[in-house]
């Protein structure tokens, strides 16, 4: 299963947070970007269940994150 999530990130956090989504486990790829999200994060899991338990349990769990936005990728 892959996925890509938006964050919205506090002020002046954007490189921290960035830095800590890299490290999380299931993050293939992770980009800081321009307009009304910070950071675009692609995940590759084995389960669509871990798409959510990597979402809500680690990156909503970040210092500084304040917001996410979640795309399950259904074709390739």
């Amino acid at each position: 299963m892959k996925a890509f999530v938006l964050l919205k990130v506090d002020v002046g956090r954007l490189f921290d947070v960035l830095k800590e989504v890299k490290k999380t486990e299931g993050v293939k790829e992770a980009y800081a970007i321009t307009g009304e999200w910070d950071i675009i994060v692609f995940l590759e899991v084995d389960k669509p269940e871990n798409i959510a338990k990597i979402v809500g349990q680690k990156l909503q769990s970040l210092s500084g994150v304040r917001g996410s936005l979640t795309f399950v990728v259904v074709s390739d």
